[in-house]
């Protein structure tokens, strides 16, 4: 911009309305200030002189390829004697994107290495990897001069020989989409030949590394395999009688795959054959493994087991073999020499005690170790224990072979004890006096024990008394309703008996049943917590013939039948083990009901031998429908029940001389009441009582007191009343 004078212009003013097409991206000035709004950049460029100049540089992005026309005006305050000047238009083309193609080319050769005449094949793989798609793809493969051309194909278009070129006409390639090329050729000198592939494109490629692959091969005249052996043994030295194992590897180390593999194993004199793995077989003293074709890289490994039978030195020799040409047989035997020495085997043994104080009459066990610490393998080992007296014997068990009792004695066939092999045996009595008692136990074997110092252990464990614990628990109330508080009274005594023992470390545990809500746990001695639906509570020191108390009230939340079970342990051995624990069932009713009854004489007193009535009412005060409800009449030794006066429904037990009227259901509120009729045959009071009761697995009823009432009734003999009456006739008489 530039004022062409004469005169100075103010208030100049530039704006510039990006056309469609264009993203404002940013805006430089030297002179004013420039903003950006909607698309339009405005420029307050302030006053300019005569011949004065500036000017702005707006930056822009194209969306659109095209031709875009800009247009920018400037004004000022002052009138413009050349206004068609005052616009500037600017007229650019927008060229589209370039396509890329990120074209990438790999192969590989089969087989590697080869020989002479042998057909080779390289697979070429021609990748798009975009991020547009490729057209005019062509693959040019310069194939080794030692080669004769046998074919090639491609999975898209077409391929074509021409001397030593292959070229595939691809054609187009979607973005990330493949085409393979397979070309086979037949090596026709031995030495390393080099295949190479360039792949092109008529769209840009950014990277151009990867447009070519190159593969080596080695070609041989003949197939070679260099085949080795390596031996090594375990344990060595080794020992007579005991097994040595002779570990071989046989390794293909190429170039070829070989064909034909024989690994030939020739024992020494002086072992017995044991076993080899899978694929061998011996014959006398030879053993073969036919391994056949072993691939070149990691070998196969095979174990053989001897024994050694005399002492000295043994020498083991392996070789291998194929059907290949070995450029390296020095490396296909290999001998293993081993030292045999005689067998000796040093076996140790140790006892312990537990528990130790035992009390008299609960069981002590006795842990044997026994352990061989080699060199060799032990056989024919045998541990014998001498049990004290003053114990019975309960049983003996062991890891290794069998154990068995004879008038105190406990013997033990081990058999075979590997080295380094640890076993224990487990030996359980039960000591019958007070005291110290000691136990011996002593281990053999069949071979010579370089340190007998160690096969014999000891152990002394004191005898003493025993408190007895027991637990005893009750609930209340039984049935129970849902949501009504149920109190375990849990009573813990050690023993009965006033002198002996005191009992330490009392712990009551008390699992509490499902269903049932925990609301408290107390204890006459210690404290009681709980976690998770566990009571524990730590009672302490108990002298013998001391008990304890402990309550523990839970709330039912489901009805059926709930139960608790309650153990209780001591730091001391238990000699009765049985009464530790104990386990308490309740009826939890699904209903609540508070059942009365009330009975009413007709008469009171009542002659012998009179009718008499009894009028009985019973109700449900509720809350909730009572099942199962039934009425139970006492009438006593002194009446005769008369059925005729009584309610229908009711019957006569005979046997107790009671009558039983079944309700049923009685719902909340309501009222049954029954006429019972009988006939005093006694001149003796009457006492009748009447119990209600209802189901107690369906209701639970909470005040059992107004569930029995008694009406006593009078009886009196007869009483025959005389009386005389005189009339006179006629009255007033005449003379």
């Amino acid at each position: 911009m530039v004022n062409n004078g004469p005169d100075t212009a103010t208030g100049v003013t530039l704006t510039d309305r990006l056309p469609a097409g264009l993203n404002f991206v940013s805006v430089a000035f030297n002179k004013g200030i420039c903003n950006q709004t909607s698309g339009t950049v405005t420029c307050a460029l302030g006053t300019f002189a005569s011949a004065e100049n500036s000017a702005v540089t707006i930056i822009t992005a194209a969306t659109t390829a095209g031709v875009i026309s800009n247009s920018a005006t400037v004004r000022g305050n002052e009138a413009d004697p050349t206004p068609g000047n005052n616009i500037a238009t600017e007229n650019s083309i927008v060229n589209p994107p370039p396509l890329i193609t990120d074209l990438r080319v790999t192969q590989t050769d089969s087989p590697d290495p080869i020989v002479v005449g042998a057909n080779l094949t390289y697979a070429v793989v021609v990748r798009n990897s975009g991020p547009d798609a490729a057209s005019g793809v062509t693959l040019s493969d310069r194939l080794p001069s030692s080669v004769t051309f046998v074919s090639a194909t491609s999975t898209r278009g077409s391929c074509a020989r021409v001397a030593t070129i292959v070229t595939c006409n691809i054609g187009g390639m979607a973005n990330d989409t493949t085409a393979t090329v397979t070309i086979v050729v037949t090596p026709t000198a031995a030495g390393r030949i080099t295949n190479t592939a360039v792949v092109s494109g008529n769209e840009t490629d950014p990277i151009s590394s990867n447009n070519v692959a190159a593969t080596d091969t080695d070609v041989f005249s003949v197939a070679v395999t260099d085949l080795s052996v390596l031996e090594s043994d375990s344990p060595d030295p080794a020992f007579v009688g005991n097994d040595l194992a002779y570990t071989i590897i046989v390794n293909d180390n190429g170039p070829f795959d070989a064909t034909g593999v024989v690994l030939t194993d020739r024992l020494p004199s002086g072992v017995t054959f044991l076993s080899a793995s899978t694929g061998c077989a011996r014959s006398g003293a030879i053993v073969t493994c036919a391994i056949g074709n072993l691939p070149n890289g990691p070998g196969r490994v095979f174990t053989i087991i001897v024994r050694p039978t005399t002492p000295g030195t043994i020498t083991n020799t392996v070789s291998v073999t194929g059907n290949e040409s070995d450029p390296s047989t020095a490396n296909n035997t290999a001998a293993e020499v081993t030292t045999v020495d005689a067998a000796t085997a040093d076996l140790s043994i140790s006892m312990t005690d537990s528990p130790d104080p035992v009390s008299q009459g609960t069981e002590l066990t006795y842990t044997i170790g026994v352990t061989n610490s080699g060199p060799v393998r032990a056989t024919g080992v045998t541990l014998s224990d001498n049990l004290p007296p003053n114990v019975t014997f309960i049983s003996a068990t062991t890891g290794l072979g069998t154990c068995s009792e004879t008038r105190g004695v406990v013997t033990c066939n081990i058999g075979n004890f590997p080295v380094g092999t640890h076993m224990s045996v487990l030996i359980v009595v039960r000591p019958t006096r007070l005291g110290t008692i000691n136990n011996r136990a002593d281990v053999t074997a069949a071979e010579l024990d370089p340190d007998p110092a160690n096969n014999r252990a000891t152990q002394s464990t004191d005898v003493v008394s025993a408190p007895d614990l027991l637990v005893l628990m009750n609930d209340l109330p039984d049935p129970v309703g849902v949501g009504v508080d149920l109190t375990y009274m849990i009573r813990v005594v050690n023993s009965r008996a006033v002198v002996g023992p005191p009992a330490t470390g009392v712990v009551l545990t008390d699992r509490l049943p499902a269903n049932a809500t925990f609301v408290s746990a107390s204890s006459a001695q210690g404290s009681c917590t709980q976690l998770s639906g566990v009571v524990n509570c730590n009672i302490g020191f108990m002298p013998r013939g001391h008990d304890v108390t402990v309550t523990i009230v839970v709330r039912p939340s489901a009805p059926g039948t709930l139960t608790n079970a309650t153990n209780v342990t001591g730091n001391e051995p238990d000699p009765d083990s049985a009464n530790n624990t104990a386990t308490e069932s309740t009826t939890v009713s699904s209903a609540t009901a508070d059942l009365s009854v009330t009975v009413t004489d007709s008469s009171d007193p009542v002659t012998v031998a009179t009718p008499l009535s009894y009028t009985i009412t019973v109700t449900n005060n509720g809350p909730d429908l009572a099942r199962g409800v039934r009425l139970t009449d006492a009438l006593g030794p002194s009446v005769i029940y008369s059925p005729g006066r009584s309610s229908r429904g009711c019957r006569l037990e005979i046997s107790s001389n009671s009558v039983t009227c079944d309700i049923g259901d009685l719902p909340s509120g309501a009222t049954a009441t029954f006429t019972i009729g009988v006939q005093p045959v006694f001149i003796v009071g009457i006492n009748n009582i009447a119990t209600v009761t209802a189901n107690p697995a369906d209701v639970f009823d909470p005040n059992l007191a107004n569930n029995h009432d008694t009406e006593t009734t009078a009886v009196v003999p007869r009483f025959a009343d005389l009386s005389v009456l005189q009339f006179d006739s006629p009255d007033p008489v005449f003379a």
